[in-house]
Parts: structure tokens; sequence; C-alpha cells
């Protein structure tokens, strides 16, 4: 299920709590609402005032401490089923107004609209994790021959299009550091990159929604580099990175825990990819997506 993050939450119940106090304290006359006689303006004289925006005024003032209240608990699919139901009533109450209230009112109407659009739009995840395997030079040592390719993570948004940007996450070595050290020397890099194809990437494999993106960078840059540690790689800080990930309450949503299944799907998937000729030289890969296997569905998403 996809969750709705702190803040938006905690934002959008102080609105619904704001807005019930405005209407208990300044109630207006309440348009004619689907011929309920409680919500009937007809026998209303000037500046009166219908019984149902004290109501209404209660029941917002309801939904923003319910909704505060199962933050506060942490109780994350219960919040995001309210804040559905939530959505979803304030639509309605867009289109009743739009549709009884007259022009004078309209404008109530897409403040309506706009509020339960935006509690859809906060429900979502914020974005999508990938691991992605880059062409890379130098010998295959590894039993299976993974150290072929570098391993790097990819951040970036739910909907892709020409024009959309997504987060490099990687380690390379630091050459610098290595003119004084015994062995091996890394650094943490990040990249911001179309999600399009861009240079040596070959595949992407959908790992999970991200919950969190600050939560999943601060793993990025939180996560050891094993300095002068023999045997040690890109290969390994993606495997750790993703250990910390996926047992982190916080960072993903929905999302696959397995690295061995995670592991294995890419070498297939790159090696299927290279065995039909997908990355000959041939093609505008500046037109081509990126070819990605979702793990969630379990499919190729892109080709």
């Amino acid at each position: 299920m996809t969750t709705f993050s702190s803040i938006p939450s905690y934002v959008l119940s102080g609105a619904c709590v704001g807005r019930g106090l405005m209407a208990l304290y300044s109630p207006r006359k309440e348009y004619g609402h689907v011929g309920l006689p409680l919500e009937s303006t007809d026998n209303l004289g000037a500046g009166g005032v219908s019984p149902l925006m004290y109501f209404k005024g209660l029941r917002e003032i309801s939904y923003g401490l319910t909704l505060m209240l199962l933050q506060r608990q942490g109780n994350e699919d219960a919040v995001t089923t309210f804040a559905a139901i939530l959505s979803i009533v304030r639509m309605g109450d867009g289109l009743v107004v739009w549709l009884k209230g007259g022009e004078e009112l309209r404008w109530r109407a897409m403040g309506h609209w706009i509020t339960g659009v935006g509690t859809r739009v906060n429900m979502s995840e914020q974005g999508r994790l990938y691991l992605a395997l880059y062409l890379r030079d130098g010998k295959t040592r590894m039993p299976h021959k993974e150290n072929k390719f570098h391993w790097a993570f990819i951040t970036g948004p739910s909907v892709e299009t020409s024009e959309t940007r997504g987060m490099l996450h990687h380690i390379k070595e630091d050459a610098e550091k290595m003119t004084y050290a015994s062995g091996m020397m890394w650094k943490y890099l990040e990249h911001d990159i179309p999600t399009g194809w861009t240079g040596n990437i070959l595949i992407r494999v959908y790992i999970g929604e991200v919950k969190d993106m600050s939560r999943v960078h601060f793993i990025f840059h939180n996560t050891p580099l094993k300095q002068c540690t023999p045997g040690w790689s890109c290969i390994k800080w993606v495997e750790e990175v993703f250990a910390n990930i996926t047992s982190d309450d916080k960072a993903l949503g929905k999302a696959v825990t397995d690295w061995n299944a995670v592991r294995d799907k890419a070498m297939d998937y790159v090696d299927a990819k290279v065995k039909a000729h997908r990355f000959e030289l041939c093609r505008e890969f500046e037109k081509d997506d990126v070819p990605t296997w979702d793990m969630l569905a379990n499919k190729e998403i892109a080709f």
C-alpha cells in the first residue's frame, strides 16, 4: 500500500482543524445540498446559516484530529486509508458545490477539488528505487561474473517522461586517496541524471516504492565504506545498502527484500539482453528507454 508521509499528513490534519474552526467561528449561508431538509437554504433569511455548517465544522475538526492521532501512533496503513476516504469526501463536496451552489460558490468547489487531489498526491509514494547495472572495463574475478558490471542504485519518479530526472547513487575508486593508502579507497557519489538512457547504463531492476526519500538518502550517505578491504567493491556496497534500506521500516513501502532474488534477476536479465543484441551500437540509444524489470510484478516494464 502506498503511504502518506508524515509532513503532508500533519499539514493536512492542521488544515482540516483550521477549516473546522473557521466554520464554527464564522459560519456562512450553506448551499442547498441534494435536497436534505437540514441543508436546505430555501427558508433562510439574509445572512441565515444552515445548521449543517456547524456540523461540517465539527466534522472537519474530527477529521484533522483523527489523522493527526493516527500519524502520531505511526499507523501508516490507517493514515493512508483514512486520507483516501478524506480525499474522496473532499472531492465529492466540491462536486456538490459546483452543481448546487451557483456561480458565486464555484471558487469554493475548486478549493475542495484541489485539497482532495492534493491529498491523493501526498499519499502516493515519493518515488521508486532501482538497482542499475552499468558497463565497465576490467577482468571478471567473481564466480558469477557480477564484477563484469558496475552496480549502483537509481531513485526516480513513479511516472517517467522524456523530461523527468532521477538520481544515480554509487561508489567509485578514490584515486586521490589511493595515492597515500595501502589498498583500495572508495568515495560515495550522487549524480542528477535523466530517467531515460544515459552513458553506459544497461538495465534497471525495480525494487520498490520509496516511502521517505530523505530516509533513503540518509542510508546511502551513512552506509560505511570499507576502505583498504580486499574483495570489497561496489557490489558489496550495493548489497549492504540494500540490506539497510529494506530493513528500515521508514524507507520503503511495498518492496522486494530478498537480495539474492534481486541480484540473480539482474544478472539473468542483463545476460538475456546481451544475447538478444539489445546493446548493439547501431541503435539510437538517446531515444531509448532503459530496459527495466519490475520485481514486484515479475515482468518487464521497459524494453
